[in-house]
């Protein structure tokens, strides 16, 4: 699946999940709540421990 970038975005984190294929991660809970946010899944990077929200696919 592949995504098109339609403006800037500056992230509410300051040091934001960063993954490249074949990177674990540990899965943590879904997104609920207002908004279309539905299919994303707050993850931990095992290789640099860094988290954050990441589209479930």
């Amino acid at each position: 699946m592949k995504y098109v970038v339609i403006q800037s975005h500056r992230s509410n984190y300051p040091e934001p999940i960063s993954l490249e294929k074949g990177d674990q991660v540990r899965v943590g809970h879904s997104y609920s709540g207002p908004g279309n946010w539905n299919d994303w899944v707050y993850c931990h990077a095992e290789h640099n421990n860094l988290a954050g929200w990441v589209p479930e696919i």
